[in-house]
């Protein structure tokens, strides 16, 4: 499946789930049920808390992993041209006069693309569709699956005028009010945070970068409400629970593996097949 239609059936279906947990909902990556571990995570990126989101989707082992790597990142040396353009980028976000520099460079393009962007959206949507074809890893109903989103997300683009700059100008003005908040100045700034520092920073952009996807109509709030997750099959440790939603008009459905570690149950990194052969095996009494 391409990257890009991956990512979004497994972004659009974790935030959907959250949905589920509103109502007295689990609250911890603790969990004793599959799909309430999983509604756990959603409910914490749905509130862009990634500290949550990494605290309920990873080991103990691998976080600690990952602050360590972040540590000896912010420790090691900085090539001087990545310095530059860090400070450069940090700079230009705190000035007042940012986002009309960014519409003088970009508006003129965007202009002149914009009698050309349905041809450009066509072309880009058949390119996806023979890729996704040509897949061999996909079973048949993923295909369809892939093409539908694939069929509403040109629908989808096509009726938004992406090119006008003046709608450009609203996202970008919507997302820097809120990037803004991750108050740092430079390079310095920013290896001085400790790692849950910086996630929660990192946690600021996500919140920015949603809210700036309502500018262009792209309304989360739809797929939460049509969200549905079940719990196909549960041998020992392991767990397999389908996600059913609907995003742009079409119903989108696949499965998530997750593993019980030390009483947590915590998904896999990647969207699995519809049957997983070691699952389909499990006893209907272990179910």
């Amino acid at each position: 499946m391409p990257r890009l239609i991956q990512s979004i059936l497994l972004l659009a279906a974790l935030a959907a789930l959250s949905a589920c947990g509103r109502d007295g909902g689990l609250t911890d990556g603790s969990s004793v049920s599959p799909d309430g571990a999983v509604i756990a995570l959603v409910d914490a990126l749905r509130a862009d808390d990634l500290q949550k989101v990494l605290r309920r989707s990873m080991s103990d082992d691998d976080y600690a992993r990952a602050r360590s790597e972040w540590d000896a990142a912010r420790a090691g040396a900085v090539d001087p041209n990545d310095r530059e353009q860090i400070n450069a980028a940090l700079a230009a976000l705190d000035d007042d006069a940012f986002v009309d520099v960014v519409m003088a460079e970009i508006g003129p393009a965007l202009e002149a693309a914009r009698p050309n962007l349905p041809l450009m959206l066509m072309a880009a949507q058949t390119m996806g569709h023979a890729s996704i074809s040509a897949n061999e890893s996909l079973t048949e109903s993923q295909r369809n699956a892939a093409n539908e989103l694939l069929a509403a997300l040109g629908k989808w683009a096509g009726g938004k005028d992406l090119a006008n700059p003046e709608l450009a100008r609203a996202a970008l003005e919507s997302w820097v009010k809120d990037a803004r908040k991750i108050n740092l100045k430079n390079l310095e700034e920013l290896q001085a945070l400790e790692f849950e520092e910086m996630v929660d920073r990192a946690g600021i952009l996500l919140a920015a970068t949603r809210e700036m996807l309502t500018s262009y109509g792209f309304n989360l709030n739809d797929v939460y409400d049509s969200a549905r997750a079940e719990v196909l099959r549960q041998q020992g440790d392991t767990a397999l629970v389908r996600v059913s939603f609907s995003v742009l008009d079409t119903n989108q459905q696949f499965d998530i593996v997750l593993l019980r570690e030390n009483g947590r149950w915590l998904p896999e990194s990647q969207i699995f097949e519809y049957e997983n052969p070691e699952l389909s095996r499990a006893p209907e009494s272990e179910i």
